[in-house]
């Protein structure tokens, strides 16, 4: 009994070396697994065979084998991309069951009854969910103190050059309700292009989301990604070309399902004259891409280990293909989740979010040149901050509008710290997944000023916002919104002038 004890316990433990191999095909985890069962149950019998020859030796060898559980939570761990990875998890492991076995062969205390044997495993399983999963998040903690700061000193002439390149123009006036100029059905996180055209993501037939564009002149809506596999969402288009940059989840596998990469759009007219490009190809998360304001460096939020961070990379064009240069680090994040939402056409304002992708949390603006930070105050006076959704400029990046929503108990519980955690758990539900939130508010202001509320009505209710565009007189802003479970999930892109 004590042999095929210690092959049970030596199953995760093989599943563990599975995950530290890398790229092994999935066919070759029950070998993996078989083999870790053999080799503990190889152990177990060393152990018995040069221990001492106390009569409940047996129950003690299979009590430390019971140490193999441990190997679950931190294969698991391994699974979602966390720290420290499953090479030192496993040399970890197999380090403490060896001095458990070494300990076991050579007492003679009387052995455990099969209660103790099962708080044994009960313990593993807790000692691994605990320390593997505290040292991923600290791991992640100390990464997030590092870089160079928010941006090096170089960067500030980039964005000073940028500034003055960008005409000004007049902030919009608008007071009072907005009026509905019309609806998209179907629709989600929108984006405006510098031609006026309007970027979202819907599903397709099969249920995929997909990426689409609305022509300004004819509002025709054309599919520019249903030929391709995989969810496609977040368009981002550039404010100087006609590039547009995306988030996909084509490259997750079983093994690495939270493996997001970004892919560049280029397009020279309607379906089919498109060429894609993927611009990312580390086998961590990377979302809520762009194209900075100078249309010469891509910048994104990335996942490495279970750290985060706000990273940019430069973009080189010519003869027809694109290079990525390497990240560099904007604002570390360490165990907390950041991103991108908007970068301002003048490169002086960079709106960034905290929180997670789908419980959302509290936005930052960032003056690139200087490197100081403000929080962007959109709670009315209420005790409860909301949680931001997105920002959005004006062509002169002037003016900005900020959509925010009302997160439940679960959403407002979650620390900061946890990022590294919450994150991957929420990414591993699929860009459809319902969402802790609920209604829709809309700020608009001056980026260094006081935003204020715009009234909605029974818009704001409809349901919680999934992005925000907005003009380049920042007058018409343009709302996605999805509503609750009890509605299946509906979503819409609800146009409002704030100035009729």
């Amino acid at each position: 009994m004590v042999w095929i004890w210690a092959f049970l316990c030596g199953l995760p433990v093989g599943g563990l070396g599975f995950f530290a191999l890398n790229a092994a095909p999935l066919a070759w985890l029950p070998l993996c697994a078989g083999a870790g069962g053999a080799a503990v149950a190889l152990a177990a019998w060393l152990a018995m065979r040069f221990g001492s020859h106390a009569s409940d030796r047996g129950r003690h060898v299979a009590q430390a084998s019971s140490l193999g559980w441990a190997a679950l939570p931190a294969g698991i761990a391994s699974w979602l991309g966390l720290a420290p990875g499953a090479a030192i998890s496993l040399a970890a492991i197999s380090g403490v069951l060896v001095l458990a076995w070494f300990r076991a062969a050579r007492t003679g205390a009387p052995g455990p009854g099969l209660a103790r044997q099962g708080a044994a495993v009960l313990a593993a399983l807790g000692f691994g969910a605990c320390g593997f999963v505290g040292w991923a998040g600290l791991q992640a903690g100390a990464s997030g103190g590092g870089g160079d700061g928010p941006f090096p000193e170089a960067r500030s002439h980039y964005v000073y050059d940028l500034d003055a390149r960008v005409p000004t123009q007049a902030i919009p006036r608008c007071e009072g309700a907005p009026r509905i100029v019309g609806t998209i059905p179907g629709g989600a996180r929108p984006a405006r292009a510098v031609d006026g055209a309007l970027w979202f993501d819907a599903p397709d037939a099969e249920g995929l989301r997909q990426i689409r564009r609305r022509d300004p002149a004819t509002r025709e809506v054309d599919c520019f990604t249903c030929d391709q596999p995989g969810n496609n969402l977040r368009p981002t288009p550039s404010v100087v070309s006609r590039q547009v940059v995306f988030e996909s989840d084509r490259e997750a596998t079983a093994l690495r399902p939270l493996d997001r990469e970004l892919y560049l759009l280029r397009a020279s007219g309607p379906p089919p004259a498109v060429r894609l490009h993927r611009v990312t190809r580390d086998r961590g998360a990377d979302l809520y891409g762009g194209v900075g304001p100078g249309g010469q460096a891509l910048v994104w939020s990335a996942a490495r280990s279970g750290s985060w961070a706000v990273v940019t990379a430069a973009l080189g064009f010519g003869h027809g293909g694109i290079t990525v240069g390497p990240a560099n680090v904007l604002v570390p994040g360490g165990a907390g989740w950041v991103a991108p939402l908007a970068w301002s056409p003048d490169a002086r304002s960079l709106a960034l979010l905290r929180g997670g992708p789908r419980r959302l949390g509290r936005a930052e603006l960032l003056d690139p040149a200087t490197g100081e930070t403000r929080s962007l105050d959109v709670s009315d006076g209420h005790a409860e901050e909301p949680h931001v959704a997105g920002a959005a400029f004006s062509a002169d990046g002037g003016f900005l509008a900020v959509v925010s929503t009302r997160p439940d108990a679960w959403a407002r519980s979650v620390p900061s710290t946890l990022g590294f955690l919450a994150t991957p758990l929420e990414l591993l539900g699929g860009p459809d997944a319902p969402a802790p939130l609920q209604n829709t508010a809309l700020h608009v202001g001056e980026p260094r000023g006081v935003l204020r509320r715009v009234p909605l009505g029974e818009g704001g209710a409809w349901g919680h916002p999934t992005g925000v565009a907005l003009s380049a007189d920042g007058t018409l802003v343009f709302i996605g919104q999805r509503a609750g479970p009890d509605r299946g999930g509906e979503e819409r892109i609800l146009e409002l002038d704030l100035c009729p």
